[in-house]
């Protein structure tokens, strides 16, 4: 079991399988020499499908499908009624978009203290600290 988990959208997690550049892999291989564990909604199933649904790239549908299944190399929290009520706060309190409240919604519940996006506009609350995978080494400061 991972000694803490860091939340990740959408956005990262395409990264990770569409775009695998150095600097997500180091920041991935950084998590992992520190015990950590990349969690992200259930949500992210739909968002990182549009695409290849629309271009019809069966491949990569299961590609997505197999990382985001239990073991394959995050852990997805349900998106729950108490995450949706949450989410509607954040709405109110940042002006966030839907899925980004979600987001930001399912970190707080997953007990992650650090949010990873390529959204550098996303305000998170004060419980969250918000990075990009360039800014890995925040990651030593955890415990």
């Amino acid at each position: 079991m991972a000694s803490f988990g860091v939340y990740v959208d959408a956005n990262i997690v395409i990264r990770l399988i569409e775009v695998g550049d150095d600097e997500i892999r180091s920041f991935v291989e950084h998590l992992q020499a520190r015990d950590g564990e990349m969690i992200t909604s259930e949500l992210t199933l739909t968002e990182v499908l549009v695409a290849p649904l629309r271009k019809t790239d069966d491949g990569l549908v299961k590609h997505y499908e197999a990382f985001l299944q239990s073991g394959g190399g995050v852990s997805m929290i349900p998106v729950s009624r108490t995450i949706l009520r949450r989410s509607a706060e954040l709405r109110a309190l940042f002006h966030h978009k839907t899925p980004d409240a979600i987001h930001v919604a399912s970190a707080e519940a997953s007990g992650c203290r650090l949010f990873v996006s390529a959204d550098k506009r996303l305000n998170v609350p004060e419980t969250l600290m918000r990075i990009t995978v360039d800014e890995r080494h925040r990651l030593d400061r955890l415990p």
